[in-house]
């Protein structure tokens, strides 16, 4: 029987739709990666997910403050590891202030939740 009627499940419609997605993904890593400049590399794989990880810990001090000033300080003790080894590999010179624009967000985001929680604390020293 050449064409199949048989229903698929909804796993394997995401594994089928995850194979994809895979496929572009990877397919479009060697446009950016060019073998004499790793670069790119560092900014799609350390650079960026940084900057997604302190905005949602930014945003996280935002809404539940406590939790987000408590996950943010070992996000930047990370962020200060990351910054070492990337200004003794080299990559600190074409894509350091993608880092750095990373501390900042993670650093407003640590203020934030101490001034939050110091506010709350007092609210709750008055009542």
């Amino acid at each position: 029987m050449p064409f199949s009627a048989r229903i698929l499940s909804r796993q394997e419609i995401r594994l089928k739709n995850s194979k994809y997605i895979a496929g572009v993904f990877l397919g479009s890593i060697p446009g950016i990666a060019i073998a004499s400049d790793p670069t790119p590399l560092f900014i799609l794989f350390v650079a960026i997910p940084l900057i997604v990880i302190s905005i949602a810990l930014f945003v996280l001090c935002l809404v539940a403050f406590k939790a987000g000033f408590y996950l943010s300080i070992p996000s930047l003790i990370f962020h200060l590891v990351a910054i070492v080894w990337a200004s003794n590999v080299g990559y600190m010179e074409g894509a350091g202030f993608l880092l750095l624009l990373s501390v900042l967000i993670n650093l407003a985001g640590i203020v934030l939740g101490a001034k939050k929680i110091s506010q709350h604390k007092k609210d709750n020293e008055t009542t």
